[in-house]
């Protein structure tokens, strides 16, 4: 009820506690530092970047954006029973369209170059350059990234724009990018060294 009626403060903490916990996570389990030894900066990077972009932006590229814009159908296609939507071709099609424009619209162009120039400008600490630096990262990794997203991330937006009422859609985000965190924080946390997405990751 609480996430019905203010989505975005509860998308926002909710993803915030999600990315920079992820991340101490895999500080802490996977490259086995102790407490006083995590980067600290690369948490806030994580956490703030879970803030301010997936829990502000996406709700609104999500929810207004995608069902109240691009696909004015959606909301009346999410208010379907289930059963009716699997059978409504035009409203499969526009969340098959909605799936597309994430995949090759959002992820490369706007989730992972606000990731990067996020995190360089908080773990720089506003240093000249940093973002232009976070965005030649981007660049350099937009391929290999962008694999990891559509294993992870076209299925799970797939069920997300098919089935789930639109003030869902964040938490729902929510718990799927934590397996998408751990993943990218292994990847690109580190100073974006370029490692694989080892074993494994946007939103």
């Amino acid at each position: 009820a609480f996430s019905k009626r203010h989505p975005v403060v509860f998308g926002s903490v909710l993803a915030a506690l999600k990315t920079g916990g992820a991340d101490y996570f895999v500080q802490r389990c996977f490259e086995e530092r102790d407490h006083a030894d995590v980067q600290w900066a690369r948490v806030a990077a994580f956490t703030l970047f879970g803030a301010g972009y997936l829990g502000c932006v996406q709700y609104f590229v999500y929810v207004r954006a995608f069902t109240r814009v691009l696909f004015p159908r959606a909301k009346a296609f999410l208010d379907m029973p289930v059963r009716a939507r699997l059978r409504d071709a035009r409203g499969l099609r526009d969340s098959l369209g909605q799936v597309a424009l994430d995949s090759f619209v959002h992820a490369p162009f706007m989730y992972f170059p606000a990731f990067y120039a996020c995190k360089g400008a908080v773990e720089a600490r506003g240093a000249p350059g940093c973002i232009d630096a976070g965005i030649a990262k981007w660049r350099a990794n937009l391929w290999d990234d962008m694999l990891e997203y559509w294993k992870v991330w076209s299925p799970a937006q797939l069920v997300n724009f098919t089935l789930l009422p639109g003030h869902m859609r964040i938490p729902f985000i929510a718990a799927v990018s934590l397996f998408w965190t751990v993943l990218l924080s292994l990847a690109r946390g580190d100073d974006g060294q370029g490692r694989a997405h080892g074993g494994g990751g946007g939103a």
